[in-house]
């Protein structure tokens, strides 16, 4: 016991009282309040980055985009260099016809809505060479390469090319007789056919060298005709197919057009649906009222304008021209293209031009 003269002493905390304090102090979590405020703090700023990030990567894909258009459109040159002036044409060197009917032509012979006379039988045989796969393969197995007994040997173009189905390493030939395609010695690699913001492209088996123009409009759901792929780059000729193409082209033109006063574009993002002659940029969906079919079904503001489903979704596609330079087009293509007045108008060349030719995909 202390005593009156001693003062009471006080004892100092154990170090294992100091010990469990710090322990109990260091492991202390976060509360349940904290913890929702960090997350919606990181939900926010994916909130915010996300559509940013999106955009820069739609805009990445486009610009690509733009490089394979005008790569290719680089390669169409070099094919008219050597070619008379005439851009790349399967059906050109057919017995359909022959490059005299468009200096038959005369200024003021047609009108803008008036129909050409002369050998419009020849535009109508693009098709039936495989569209625009046919100006790079003869083959056209695509995902049945590799089969030694294609399951679907009647899909595609090439038994138009030979009477059976092909096998492995079979020479494959035109119609005409020729077995080298426009552009085999025009192109390094199928890298430029694919556009890196196609996620999906349809397969119409009318195309299977059907002379009937008039193609199914695009549907919601392929129908039993009709065959939807995910297009990825050909790594072969046999693998060169529409659906592995994500591109159309105006067959037809030539690069010394007479009275030509501006340039016009003649390669360029496809849609969707079947882009062959009146049936391209959703025209086979003009007169549809269900909205199951057509631009509707696209989710394209009209005919004659891209829609959701495509390369770069409703806002437009990217072209090249033939003086050479490429760019992304919003408007209706039909507009800008095809219609009198229209600022690149194929028409604006020589009236009734357009007439003579048509666009395959």
């Amino acid at each position: 016991m202390p005593t009156a003269s001693q003062p009471a002493l006080h004892h100092a905390p154990s170090s294992s009282w100091f010990s469990r304090r710090m322990n109990r102090s260091n492991t202390r979590g976060f509360t349940l309040i904290e913890l929702l405020v960090v997350i919606a703090i990181i939900a926010l700023l994916i909130g915010i980055l996300l559509p940013a990030l999106g955009k820069a990567r739609n805009a990445a894909r486009q610009t690509k985009c733009l490089a394979n258009v005008r790569g290719m459109g680089t390669s169409f040159l070099f094919y008219a260099n050597d070619n008379k002036n005439w851009y790349a044409t399967p059906a050109l060197a057919s017995a359909s016809g022959n490059e005299a009917a468009f200096d038959t032509l005369k200024p003021g012979g047609f009108t803008c809505d008036g129909a050409a006379a002369y050998n419009a039988d020849r535009w109508s045989q693009q098709n039936k060479y495989g569209g625009v796969a046919g100006l790079f393969s003869t083959y056209q197995m695509g995902d049945e390469y590799g089969s030694e007994s294609p399951v679907k040997a009647n899909f595609g173009y090439y038994p138009k090319f030979s009477p059976n189905p092909p096998k492995l390493g079979d020479p494959m030939y035109y119609l005409d007789g020729r077995t080298k395609t426009c552009m085999t010695t025009y192109v390094d690699g199928y890298g430029g056919l694919v556009c890196p913001a196609d996620k999906v492209d349809r397969f119409y088996a009318y195309n299977r060298g059907s002379t009937d123009m008039n193609a199914p409009a695009y549907e919601r759901s392929p129908s039993s005709s009709q065959e939807e792929h995910q297009p990825r780059i050909p790594s072969n000729a046999f693998e060169v197919i529409s659906y592995n193409i994500s591109y159309l082209y105006f067959a037809g033109l030539k690069l010394d057009e007479p009275n030509m006063i501006s340039a016009v574009p003649f390669w360029g993002d496809e849609t969707n649906g079947p882009d062959n002659g009146t049936s391209a940029f959703y025209q086979g969906g003009a007169s549809d009222t269900s909205g199951n079919t057509g631009f509707r079904a696209a989710g394209a503001k009209g005919v004659n304008y891209y829609g959701k489903v495509d390369n770069h979704g409703n806002a437009g596609a990217n072209y090249v021209y033939t003086d050479g330079h490429a760019e992304f087009v919003s408007e209706s293509v039909n507009d800008v293209f095809f219609k009198c007045g229209g600022r690149q108008s194929i028409t604006a060349m020589k009236p009734g031009r357009d007439h003579f030719i048509q666009t395959i995909d």
